[in-house]
């Protein structure tokens, strides 16, 4: 048997909002690791029925390539960056020996923040790192874990 690991979104919604007024929100995330950064502040503005969404400029200001979550993995995780160009990019993953595993993006992408989900089910538990090149900049993360869980036969 193989344990999974599971992210669960949520979400909160409050009922009812005032007519015509504005609100403000901005998100944080909480897990045994400890809390994530909070977003940047959005907002919206009520009438009658919603009338305007303004939203933080989506366009990062560096490079940042986050660490993968969850972190150790099995047997998916997912990898954010941010871009604040429009280039060519490239994901690859590697092993502890520098082999090559997996090459997860290698396309041009506009300048924008963005995901991609690492699916290891074929690979052995180990240590594995990614790698994010984009024209001049090169950044890797260390240390992500992949456990496999097996229920030992008696």
């Amino acid at each position: 048997m193989t344990a999974d690991s599971t992210v669960v979104d949520t979400f909160v919604q409050l009922k009812p909002l005032a007519a015509n007024s504005r609100f403000y929100w901005r998100v944080s995330a909480l897990n045994q690791y400890g809390e994530g950064d909070f977003s940047q502040t959005a907002n919206f503005l009520t009438g009658d029925f919603l009338v305007d969404i303004n939203e933080p400029d989506l366009v990062p200001a560096k490079f940042i390539l986050e660490q993968n979550f969850p972190n150790p993995f099995n047997p998916s995780t997912k990898i954010s960056w941010q871009s604040p160009v429009s280039s060519f990019q490239i994901i690859k993953v590697f092993d502890v020996l520098g082999n090559e595993v997996e090459t997860l993006l290698n396309e041009y992408k506009p300048a924008g923040n963005y995901e991609i989900q690492f699916n290891a089910k074929s690979l052995p538990s180990g240590v594995y790192f990614y790698r994010l090149v984009s024209g001049d900049f090169i950044q890797q993360k260390n240390d992500i874990y992949k456990i496999v869980f097996k229920e030992l036969n008696k």
